[in-house]
């Protein structure tokens, strides 16, 4: 049962994925109980973990449960250190609007999904603004990971800052290209990947802030694999499940 609800408040079906493997290895027993007594569980009684990044006013930060710079869980507090290995299996561009005075997100869109204001910067890149509000529109990519070493949990909404976005282009890329050792187009998650964290300090203004530093590309992660059933495939079909509305969502947990 996907854990998401459509705009109508209809629960969505949950699709299939084209060339998932047929087998689990597992005792065919477990599939009459998949899913059962959840029916009622979704987004609203449910807390929506997000991969979040420390910052220095996080409130994981200000109540000494992590220190600044790590990765943690928004619904758990969980704190994953400054290093952590995912593996991707959702993406979509948002539009963002983040309040003028405090930076922070207050609302967020399908891409081209509202009328907005064009102005051109001094580098000549096209900056939006809402015509209503004046606040700034940012594009920003939203992300569902799964943890290598904890597959298990299902998976973590991710949107890292504007700080980010030149790494995240260069790993948009590589996972576009991305080939699996038997020469074909690997998909979405078909490799891990490492992400790093490291402080950088303001280039306007004083302090510090924490943002990705690193993306390496790690193992490939073969249909073979039994995590690749139990784990990935089950994560792929919640958050497509939910796409709209999961992309859409607006805590991020990693406000710059």
């Amino acid at each position: 049962m996907p854990l998401f609800e459509s705009k109508s408040g209809k629960v969505e079906p949950t699709p299939d994925v084209q060339g998932a493997p047929t087998g689990t290895g597992a005792s065919d027993d477990w599939g009459q109980y998949a899913g059962m007594g959840l029916d009622d569980l979704n987004s609203k009684n449910c807390s929506l973990p997000w991969l979040g990044i420390s910052q220095a006013q996080s409130k994981i930060v200000v109540e000494n449960i992590a220190q600044m710079g790590v990765f943690f869980n928004s619904a758990t507090m969980e704190s994953y250190g400054n290093t952590i290995e995912v593996i991707p299996v959702y993406f979509k561009p948002v539009w963002v609007e983040k309040d003028s005075s405090t930076g922070k997100t207050l609302n967020t869109y399908e891409v081209k999904g509202i009328p907005v204001n064009e102005e051109r910067n001094e580098k000549g890149y096209p900056e939006y603004t809402h015509p209503d509000s004046g606040n700034k529109i940012v594009e920003l990519y939203t992300y569902a990971l799964v943890l290598k070493n904890a597959p298990e949990e299902g998976f973590l909404l991710f949107r890292p800052g504007l700080s980010a976005l030149r790494k995240l282009r260069a790993w948009n890329s590589q996972l576009r290209t991305s080939v699996w050792p038997n020469g074909m187009q690997a998909p979405i998650f078909g490799f891990s990947w490492k992400l790093s964290l490291g402080i950088e300090k303001r280039q306007q203004g004083s302090g510090s802030y924490a943002t990705i530093v690193s993306i390496q590309r790690g193992e490939a992660i073969s249909p073979t694999n039994t995590m690749f059933v139990s784990s990935i495939l089950p994560a792929r079909q919640q958050a497509l499940a939910g796409a709209g509305n999961v992309a859409l969502l607006t805590d991020e947990g990693s406000e710059e």
